[in-house]
């Protein structure tokens, strides 16, 4: 079975990283990780780390990093235009695009677009589908 992942700010040395109060809420209750147990981290800028539970801090898991490995991004970097489509199927291309390893989706209206977001609800859109991606990732 492989370790949990998960997405850090920043992987830059060896010592302790706090995860997310939403990833350190899945690993501590959802996951039921215990002191001791490894997991793996990236920072999203070519580094992966392999590190240990080591406790719980103001309410977020601690990690300790035991080994960082740069990784190269793999290219070609691929990039999909999609017409956002209506419903929640773009939530479910969004997350299928990153099981696959897209690294980009740009939005594309198109003359037969149905779906339109007002600039309020875009950014919430926005902020929903990063999340989506990043738990795909």
């Amino acid at each position: 079975m492989t370790a949990p992942h998960f997405f850090v700010e920043r992987l830059d040395r060896a010592g302790r990283v706090l995860l997310s109060v939403e990833d350190s809420a899945h690993a501590l209750r959802s996951l039921r990780l215990r002191v001791g147990e490894e997991v793996t981290l990236s920072d999203g800028n070519g580094a992966v780390a392999r590190g240990r539970l080591v406790g719980e801090e103001g309410g977020r898991a601690a990690v300790e990093v035991l080994t960082i490995t740069p990784v190269e991004r793999p290219r070609p970097l691929v990039s999909v235009a999609l017409a956002p489509p209506k419903g929640d199927r773009l939530g479910w291309a969004v997350q299928k695009l990153g099981e696959l390893g897209v690294d980009e989706l740009v939005l594309v209206p198109t003359e037969r677009s149905v779906r339109t977001w007002g600039a309020d609800r875009a950014d919430r859109v926005l902020e929903r589908q990063r999340a989506v991606a990043r738990e795909a990732a």
